[in-house]
């Protein structure tokens, strides 16, 4: 796209992953063709796959909306919790932040832990609530109308 050439925060590019581009391709799990791609390039944890219309006004318009996304090579794009991370681990020993991660990691196991946990205890109570308006509805002796 001729608009974003001279952009410094924005890059429209193609690769032809049959060719020269296959390794790239690979590093960012491109497996079908076209595959559009946007965000940080440096990783492909920073990629996402753009799912919008294949038009030129479609893409034009995503491309314009689109701003400096937050990371280590890019901390003023950052809010919050996210820059004051980042700002704390910025010069951090391999061997610190590799504890760093492994801390992070912990706590993400635990943190999918206590989320299925009460995943499961919402779906028992939506059993029960379900449970319970069907035998509201059944004839019983002894039971009053609801």
């Amino acid at each position: 796209m001729a608009a974003y050439r001279d952009s410094s925060d924005i890059i429209v590019g193609d690769v032809d992953c049959t060719a020269s581009g296959k390794k790239l391709c690979g590093k960012h799990g491109v497996r079908g063709y076209p595959t559009i791609l946007h965000g940080d390039p440096s990783s492909p944890e920073g990629m996402a796959k753009y799912q919008g219309q294949r038009s030129y006004a479609a893409l034009s318009a995503f491309a314009a909306g689109l701003k400096p996304q937050c990371g280590p090579t890019n901390v003023v794009g950052c809010k919050g919790e996210d820059k004051a991370f980042l700002e704390s681990i910025v010069g951090l020993s391999g061997e610190a932040l590799k504890s760093k991660g492994d801390e992070l990691k912990a706590a993400v196991e635990m943190s999918e832990k206590a989320v299925e946990a009460a995943i499961a205890e919402f779906e028992s109570l939506r059993t029960h609530e379900k449970l319970l308006k069907l035998a509201t509805k059944m004839p019983m002796p002894g039971k009053e109308e609801l």
